[in-house]
C-alpha cells in the first residue's frame, strides 16, 4: 500500500507501506513527517514551488514589458523594477516574498 504525504496541498513524498504491518503505526502524523521526510526533500520540494509561482508572476508581468514600455519607465521605476525582479530570482531559495509596492505603479 502507498500512502502520499502533503505540506499545503502539494505531495511531498510517497511511502510505501508493507501488507502486513501493523496500519496503526503508520496512522500518525509524527510517524509519517519524522520519519520518512527529510528536510531537503522538503526544501527542494518548497524551491520548486516557489520557482512555479515566480513563472506565474513574471508571465503575468516582466515577460511582457517590452523595450518600448521600459525605456518610458523613470530612472527610479527602472530601478524598482530591478530590484523586485532581484527579489523573485532570489525567491526560491530565501522564501521571501518580493515587495510588490516596488512595481505597484508599473503593471
Amino acid at each position: 500500500m502507498k500512502a502520499t504525504i502533503e505540506k499545503d496541498g502539494v505531495i511531498i513524498n510517497v511511502i510505501e507501506i508493507p501488507d502486513d504491518a501493523n496500519h496503526s503505526d503508520f496512522g500518525t502524523r509524527e510517524y509519517l513527517t519524522t520519519d520518512n521526510i527529510s528536510d531537503s526533500v522538503m526544501q527542494s520540494e518548497y524551491a520548486r514551488q516557489r520557482q512555479s509561482e515566480r513563472t506565474k508572476v513574471f508571465s503575468i508581468t516582466i515577460d511582457k514589458l517590452n523595450p518600448i514600455w521600459y525605456n518610458s519607465l523613470t530612472s527610479t521605476q527602472q530601478s524598482n523594477l530591478a530590484t523586485w525582479r532581484q527579489q523573485w530570482l532570489d525567491y526560491p531559495s530565501t522564501g521571501t516574498i518580493p515587495n510588490e509596492a516596488l512595481v505597484q505603479d508599473i503593471f
